[in-house]
């Protein structure tokens, strides 16, 4: 046996190779398909974290975060809803964890070191500042489910359907929690009723 048997260059399988190849073109037309849904939805996107969060930096993280996990799991998108319900449930979801880690981060946090939270939530100059503050502190008060609701209803004007596909729950579920969700910010603002 010689060394030269031992290091010979062995021919590449081309089943492998051409596996190689479809996953390579896999993974192009899924970044293809990723530009095309934050062409689409960006915007939305962008505004619904924000609202979520009552952050424009916090909403970019989660965002961004969104974009890596609907990339990765592109490939698992069954299509048993539209690509942009798909994404904006794990949009939502997101969030949620990103205001998870908010508040373990404000629990170990004084709160006298804290920035106002809402601060750069809104991005039109109209209407009354400090009703807008007060409007925006109310809905980021309100629990994860109905913020969501919330939000996404009556400030993005999503029908119930595709907050259903959204939230990953009936349209009779959505239309409880956002009457809920009306129902706690008529009782948090009741005050400006008497104005």
């Amino acid at each position: 046996m010689s060394n030269h048997d031992a290091t010979a260059w062995e021919c590449p399988d081309p089943a492998s190779a051409l596996a190689s190849a479809l996953m390579n073109e896999d993974r192009a037309q899924s970044a293809r398909r990723i530009e095309e849904l934050a062409d689409e939805v960006g915007p939305l996107a962008l505004s619904i974290a924000t609202r979520m969060l009552g952050d424009r930096t916090l909403a970019q993280d989660a965002l961004q975060d969104a974009f890596v996990q609907a990339y990765r799991g592109l490939s698992g998108f069954r299509g048993d809803s539209s690509l942009r319900t798909w994404f904006l449930r794990i949009l939502v979801n997101s969030c949620r964890r990103h205001r998870l880690l908010m508040r373990r981060w404000i629990a170990g946090t004084r709160r006298t070191e804290l920035e106002n939270p809402g601060a750069d939530v809104h991005t039109d100059t109209h209407g009354d500042p400090a009703l807008r503050a007060r409007l925006e502190r109310a809905v980021l008060a309100l629990p994860h489910r109905q913020r969501t609701a919330f939000v996404l209803r009556y400030v993005h004007d999503l029908g119930i359907a595709e907050i259903a596909g959204i939230m990953g729950c009936a349209e009779g579920t959505v239309k409880a929690t956002i009457h809920k969700a009306v129902r706690r910010m008529r009782r948090e603002l009741q005050d400006l009723d008497a104005r």
